[in-house]
């Protein structure tokens, strides 16, 4: 394909020397500007201008974006083109199967379902509690780590990633999860704090229960009312308190801990042959066409543990409280907070707290660029490909390959 774009240019445009001279006489005009000298900052000295237009304009018409830099400003352009060259192709393969599947995921959140949302929800509620009725407590914890869109809030997070010692390979790694609030020194009352701090820390956990009532209006709008944002925020100070115990005195301080399932059972408490057999049996969100088919073929007898500390005292966090009626709430909120992100109108309640509040963004996505958000999830080497045949220009990557 580069071969043929090389062939398909004009002479004038394959003049490498030409190029050369081009990028010369435009040095030459950087020179004599009296701010940013290339020879003292060449990146501000290529970027001050056109950032500083750039920020003229968004004080009129806010982006989506919180800091305003180049890499945010092309990268808004980089998604508006990719979305251009989706639709370009679903028009050019129209009635093709990969084309119409593609164009289901694009619109899938603009154009979302709620009848089918609500649905959703409560089949993981009613997911939730059989769980609890059967007292499996591997089933929901392999049911919360079987989709990445929410698996990094479990209380043990699961992945198959490289091993950071030989990445040839992949290894099971077992992990401490991520917490509603990124932040976990908000979660700590500290009686040093002063008053700035106090008010601070106040107003955030209420935002907080804001957004987690509202996220339950929307998903369980007739069941709201009973729930209580302080279950779950007592919930992820008993995980928060778990993460850092230190009943373990010997941590790797890379956090690569190798554990044996023989350790993982016997010295940790945590039943690794089981939680694995859950894996992959079950999924809250609809769709997944490994359900019910994806498992180990044989159970690693190795696994890189991020932290002894938290992997014991999580483990045994959970096996006194994980079917109680709060964390029954947490767990439903941790499917949920991520469920309403795929329906762009109820995602407003995810920007209001995590975008306006958290970071301070100024305004949502648009519709037309939100759909980058699913693609990305499920056509990521389609977009690269189609961003690359778009604007591969041969000439420029040999030039700059010799520069390096």
């Amino acid at each position: 394909d580069n071969n043929k774009k090389l062939e398909a240019l004009s002479p004038t445009e394959k003049d490498y020397n030409r190029f050369a001279e081009t990028l010369r006489e435009q040095l030459a005009k950087m020179e004599k500007l009296k701010e940013f000298q290339p020879k003292e900052d060449f990146y501000d000295h290529v970027n001050y201008e056109w950032i500083r237009k750039q920020t003229k304009l968004l004080k009129t018409d806010p982006k989506y974006y919180v800091q305003i830099d180049d890499f945010r400003i092309v990268q808004d352009k980089v998604y508006d083109e990719v979305i251009a060259y989706t639709n370009k192709y679903i028009k050019e393969h129209r009635g093709k199967r990969k084309a119409n599947s593609i164009k289901a995921v694009q619109h899938c959140i603009v154009n979302a379902d709620k009848t089918l949302g609500l649905k959703y929800a409560k089949t993981i509620k009613k997911s939730i509690e059989e769980f609890m009725i059967k007292d499996d407590m591997y089933g929901l914890l392999g049911y919360a780590n079987n989709d990445e869109i929410y698996s990094w809030q479990a209380p043990i997070v699961w992945s198959v990633r490289p091993d950071e010692k030989n990445v040839k390979k992949y290894i099971t790694h077992l992990s401490p999860p991520q917490l509603g609030i990124y932040d976990y020194f908000i979660y700590i009352e500290d009686p040093a704090d002063d008053a700035k701090t106090k008010t601070f820390k106040a107003e955030f956990k209420e935002k907080y229960f804001e957004f987690i009532l509202n996220t339950f209006r929307t998903v369980l709008p007739d069941e709201w009312e009973k729930i209580d944002p302080n279950d779950i925020w007592e919930v992820e100070q008993q995980l928060l308190d778990a993460m850092g115990c230190d009943k373990v005195k010997h941590e790797d301080p890379n956090y690569y801990n190798v554990l044996s399932k023989k350790q993982l059972e016997e010295e940790y408490g945590f039943n690794w042959t089981e939680f694995a057999s859950k894996l992959g049996n079950r999924s809250a969100f609809p769709g997944e066409y490994w359900e019910g088919r994806s498992h180990y073929e044989k159970i690693p007898d190795k696994v890189v543990v991020a932290s002894l500390n938290s992997l014991k005292c999580v483990t045994e966090l959970l096996k006194d409280n994980w079917n109680s009626l709060k964390w029954k709430t947490w767990w439903m909120f941790i499917f949920y907070k991520q469920l309403i992100r795929f329906d762009y109108d109820w995602a407003d309640v995810y920007y209001q707290f995590y975008g306006k509040f958290v970071k301070g963004q100024p305004a949502r996505m648009p519709k037309e660029s939100y759909a980058i958000f699913p693609l990305s999830f499920c056509y990521n080497t389609f977009l690269t490909e189609q961003y690359v045949a778009h604007n591969f220009d041969p000439i420029k990557t040999v030039y700059v390959k010799n520069m390096v």
